[in-house]
């Protein structure tokens, strides 16, 4: 007993190995990885790609951003006060990791439905993405106060999440004109945006998750 209380005493106020603040922060560029596509690309690919008109396109937008002023404080509350089997903030991460890169994925995918089922599968698939977004986002930005309450420790893993997560953000923009300039010819049509892109983004942020919050146990 003695010794697991000072075993969390040292987690909670001592400092962290470089190789943890490393692999917490790893989780931002992975988010980014998915943020920076759907921010970037999503509209385009609604107009251009999807067939939505862009009065539509907007107006989910804003649904969705009226949906998330309402659900952040909510989902924030639920993880507040409920904790899973893996810990306090872990498990959301872990359970919530897959659906959200799968409807990434789905969000970039353009179904065989008439223009009025298209654009219900719109809705659903990015207010989905936007829910699942919240409750991996809340618990994963919660996490380095509950892993040391050292100060200094704190302003040094959020100062490298913020590197790392602009360099998910730069691999996006920079990359993706890149690669559709090598894959398809120079054209952002759908069979590139919706089959490998995203796809590779997908697989790209859960692998990165899966070693932030596995392979760094002490992470909660």
């Amino acid at each position: 007993m003695e010794n697991s209380v000072k075993k969390t005493q040292i987690s909670a106020d001592g400092k962290l190995p470089f190789r943890e603040k490393f692999g917490w922060a790893t989780g931002d560029f992975a988010q980014n990885l998915i943020y920076t596509t759907i921010s970037t690309y999503l509209l385009f690919f609604y107009t251009n790609v999807f067939g939505l008109s862009a009065s539509a396109a907007a107006t989910m937008f804003l649904v969705v951003r009226l949906i998330d002023a309402i659900n952040d404080p909510i989902v924030g509350t639920f993880v507040d006060k409920h904790t899973t089997r893996f810990g306090k903030y872990r498990g959301y991460l872990l359970y919530m990791s897959v659906p959200l890169a799968g409807l990434a994925i789905l969000c970039f995918t353009v179904p065989n439905f008439s223009a009025m089922g298209r654009l219900v599968y719109a809705y659903v698939t990015y207010v989905g993405l936007s829910v699942l977004y919240t409750t991996v986002n809340i618990p994963y930005g919660s996490l380095n106060a509950a892993m040391t309450r050292n100060n200094k420790e704190i302003v040094s893993m959020t100062s490298l999440r913020m590197v790392l997560a602009n360099l998910g953000s730069l691999t996006v923009s920079f990359g993706v004109p890149i690669c559709v300039k090598l894959f398809s010819g120079g054209s952002y049509s759908g069979p590139f945006i919706s089959n490998r892109l995203v796809l590779d983004d997908g697989r790209i942020w859960y692998r990165r998750r899966f070693n932030s919050y596995l392979l760094f146990p002490r992470i909660r």
